[in-house]
């Protein structure tokens, strides 16, 4: 079964209304508008194509965290679903062990991406899917521990940063 056909079912809550859609729903406009970015500033067809697998591939294990029993958070009477408010408990009420990193509480931002910047436009894209992992998948603890999404983001943002600049 193909990623595509995993999302399908929340294509057209995506489509309807923005602020209104669930976690998942965030999560496939997010890598839509990854790809629609792809298309639009990579040239390399090749690129874009091993790009789009990636996007789709590390989606899929977001949404599989997201629906783990521990892993994944959503309170519809929070905004947004997230974050969680009580970030130092546990879903169980225990105390979580402190790390020394503090947790930024991220505004909500339209998904959309600016179309005119293209830097600027992958920018957005990547802090989108740093924000859903902030607010949905916080509950893991590698996911908390070490901010794997956030890292790597940055680093695709660098790559194909660098890679929209050198075709200039």
């Amino acid at each position: 079964m193909k990623f595509s056909t995993v999302f399908a079912t929340f294509s057209a809550v995506a489509s309807q209304d923005v602020r209104g859609i669930k976690p998942p729903g965030r999560l496939e406009k997010t890598t839509s508008n990854f790809k629609l970015w792809l298309t639009q500033n990579i040239m390399d067809g090749d690129a874009v194509d091993r790009w789009s697998n990636r996007v789709d591939k590390m989606a899929a294990n977001m949404l599989s965290a997201y629906d783990r029993a521990k892993c994944g958070f959503y309170n519809s009477d929070l905004t947004n679903g997230g974050p969680d408010p009580n970030p130092e408990l546990r879903p169980n009420g225990k105390p979580r062990k402190v790390f020394s990193r503090k947790r930024r509480q991220v505004e909500d931002e339209e998904l959309r991406f600016d179309e005119t910047n293209p830097l600027k436009g992958l920018t957005q894209i990547t802090k989108q899917f740093r924000i859903w992992s902030e607010r949905h998948i916080n509950e893991c603890g590698g996911q908390r521990r070490f901010n794997h999404i956030a890292r790597r983001m940055n680093k695709w943002t660098s790559k194909l940063g660098s890679r929209w600049e050198q075709q200039l």
